[in-house]
């Protein structure tokens, strides 16, 4: 075999293996790789959903078990609106689960959070259910006040102390 030819050899399997790889780390990684999962849908009913978009996670203690299938609807028949969930189809979700809108992140990213009741499951949710969800017991702008007064108050114990260091730092100095 020509030596020119055994070099293109290696280099074109080594570029094959690459793009594989990168292939492989965009369905892990992306939301392509959801399009091979298998869900079952639920529908959710709340008073505000504002800030909830298509594509945002739906989590169970923390753990993403579907998405937001589309955006929020009016409801017809009153108040709020309705929103389409896609859960996995492995996750069971028993009767009597909360279901409320949380926000996550500097940007206030939003999500469905569901809250399961304790003790063991007796009956689970069927499939294409409507639901009415729940308020969170803390909404993020109380969160948000929270976490600001938290920092504000990080911040001042820092000032404070940097004012003492440079205090004793001068006194040390002169």
């Amino acid at each position: 075999m020509n030596p020119d030819r055994a070099l293109e050899l290696k280099v074109g399997i080594f570029v094959a293996i690459g793009l594989a790889m990168i292939g492989g780390f965009v369905l892990k990684f992306g939301r392509l790789g959801e399009g091979f999962k298998t869900y079952y849908d639920l529908t959710v009913r709340f008073k505000d959903a504002s800030g909830l978009l298509k594509g945002s996670d739906v989590l169970l203690s923390g753990a993403k078990i579907g998405r937001v299938s589309g955006g929020p609807r009016l409801l017809r028949e009153g108040e709020g609106v309705a929103v389409p969930l896609r859960i996995y189809e492995y996750v069971k979700l028993p009767k009597g689960s909360q279901f409320t809108v949380g926000s996550s992140g500097l940007l206030g990213d939003r999500f469905v959070n569901v809250i399961t009741p304790p003790g063991p499951p007796k009956e689970y949710i069927p499939k294409n259910a409507v639901l009415d969800g729940g308020v969170a017991r803390h909404s993020s702008k109380h969160q948000w006040h929270f976490h600001t007064v938290e920092y504000r108050s990080a911040l001042a114990r820092s000032d404070a102390r940097f004012a003492s260091e440079h205090r004793a730092f001068e006194r040390d100095h002169q």
